[in-house]
C-alpha cells in the first residue's frame, strides 16, 4: 500500500484526533515531506481512525505511526504478507505481518529496538518494499538478465521474482521488475 503525504502539521487533523490520548495538537509537526510517497508497513483502526505505520524522515530501525488524514492513498492494495487481527476487548483492528498482528504489545518491543523484533521488521520490510512498484523509481530493465547500473560489468543476475520491485543483491539498489504483471488496482 502506497500513500502520499498531503499535510505534515496537526492543524489539518480532525479535532477528535487531537486529544490527550493521542498527544496530537494543532501545533504538532510530523517528520513527513509533503507530496512524497510512503510505503505502509502496517495499519491500525483505533477509535474510528486509520493509522499508517511508515518509515518517516527519521527512520532508523523501526517505523512510526501516522494518522491517515495526513495522506491520500495512491495504491490501496494491501500486502500479501499482512494478516488481520482484532483485539476482542478494545475492538482495535490491525493489518500487519503475522508476528506483529498476532502479538499484543509487539510495537512496543519494536520501538524499544529489541533485536528479534527489529529483525522481523527488517525481514518483512524488504519483502514489502519489493512487492509493489515504487512510483518514484522511473527506469525499468527490459531483459531477462539484469545488470545494475551501479555495479556495471561487476554484477548481473537472472530475473526470477514475481514481485514488482527487485533489489540488486550486490549494492542493494531497488529497481522495477520488467516481468511484473501490473494489476489495475481499480479492479480489486
Amino acid at each position: 500500500m502506497h500513500v502520499k503525504c498531503i499535510a505534515n502539521k496537526g492543524d489539518v487533523l480532525p479535532t477528535a484526533l487531537r486529544t490527550k490520548e493521542t498527544s496530537l495538537q494543532e501545533t504538532s509537526e510530523f517528520s513527513l515531506v509533503i507530496s512524497k510517497n510512503y510505503l505502509v508497513y502496517a495499519m491500525v483502526f483505533i477509535d474510528g481512525y486509520i493509522w499508517y505505520c511508515i518509515c518517516d524522515e527519521h527512520y532508523t530501525e523501526y517505523p512510526t505511526w501516522k494518522p491517515s488524514p495526513l495522506f491520500e492513498v495512491i495504491d490501496g492494495r494491501m500486502s500479501k504478507y499482512w494478516v488481520y487481527a482484532c483485539d476482542k476487548e478494545s475492538y482495535e483492528a490491525i493489518w500487519a505481518y503475522p508476528e506483529w498482528a498476532n502479538a499484543p504489545h509487539y510495537f512496543h518491543f519494536l520501538n524499544d529496538s529489541e533485536k528479534d523484533y527489529v529483525g522481523h521488521f527488517k525481514h518483512y520490510k524488504k519483502l514489502v518494499d519489493e512487492e509493489f512498484p515504487y512510483l518514484s523509481v522511473e527506469k525499468k530493465a527490459d531483459a531477462p538478465w539484469l545488470i545494475c547500473p551501479l555495479c556495471i560489468d561487476i554484477y548481473a543476475w537472472e530475473l526470477n521474482s514475481p514481485d514488482a520491485m527487485i533489489t540488486c543483491s550486490n549494492c542493494k539498489r531497488v529497481f522495477h521488475n520488467p516481468r511484473y504483471k501490473q494489476i489495475d488496482a481499480s479492479q480489486n
